[in-house]
């Protein structure tokens, strides 16, 4: 899905009393098939009326990219690395979204909500972290410009996502983790990246969320990083 046509919303609509995860204070959970490991957010369907033909939806150029097993609970599987948080910025990603066994640990901080699809999957590939409080890992989610890469490093492949728009929304609901985001579609057809923490800082007074499309990708040899992305890091 191109996000580029929906510019920046803000939801509206209280769906029940749950709270993302990522926030300075405890977070509630998602009802879903990850519970009690997904805090959530949402917006209202409408805020994202707007978008574009997406040119996601097919193979990237590539080829089928290559797709992981879920892995267990709490297991590091990823490597995120984010150029726009700051020179060298990369966290490790784990299963799941609990506090204590993920996102306050140092060594992880990144946690997939585990009722959403993997890396370079067709679907959503969501993930949550602070925004202040141990580490702060996504404190610069705010200052990312359209275009900016996201890069998921797993042992099968590397995968390029590039950012397309940002959306402030209610502490509740489920609709930025559905497949399609927000449109509750058991079929999608495109390769999104969903980011998600705390808005303003130190507050649960709202959520923001940022989207991304993959863009290309590339498999993983064990000889490190191929020169064309890592040049995207800087």
């Amino acid at each position: 899905m191109d996000f580029r046509g929906r510019g920046i919303g803000v939801g509206a609509v209280l769906i029940g009393a749950v709270m993302i995860a990522g926030c300075a204070v405890a977070a509630p959970v998602d009802t879903r098939a990850d519970a009690p490991d997904s805090p959530i957010v949402s917006a209202p369907t409408a805020a994202l009326a707007a978008v574009a033909t997406a040119t996601a939806s097919a193979a990237p150029p590539q080829g089928e990219p290559p797709v992981a097993a879920q892995p267990a609970a709490h297991q590091v599987f990823a490597t995120m690395h984010v150029p726009r948080f700051g020179p060298g910025w990369t966290r490790s990603i784990g299963e799941g979204v609990s506090e204590s066994r993920v996102l306050n640990r140092e060594d992880i901080n990144v946690g997939h909500y585990s009722s959403t699809q993997m890396p370079g999957e067709i679907g959503n590939f969501a993930v949550a972290a602070h925004r202040e409080t141990h580490s702060g890992p996504f404190s610069e989610i705010g200052a990312l410009q359209i275009g900016d890469p996201i890069v998921i490093e797993t042992p099968e492949a590397f995968f390029v996502y590039r950012y397309r728009n940002t959306e402030y929304v209610l502490p509740s609901g489920v609709g930025v983790l559905d497949a399609t985001p927000q449109s509750g579609s058991e079929n999608p057809g495109d390769r999104i990246i969903t980011l998600t923490s705390c808005n303003p800082r130190m507050s649960t007074a709202e959520r923001i969320i940022a989207y991304g499309v993959l863009d290309t990708w590339a498999p993983n040899t064990g000889q490190g990083m191929p020169p064309d992305i890592a040049a995207l890091l800087g």
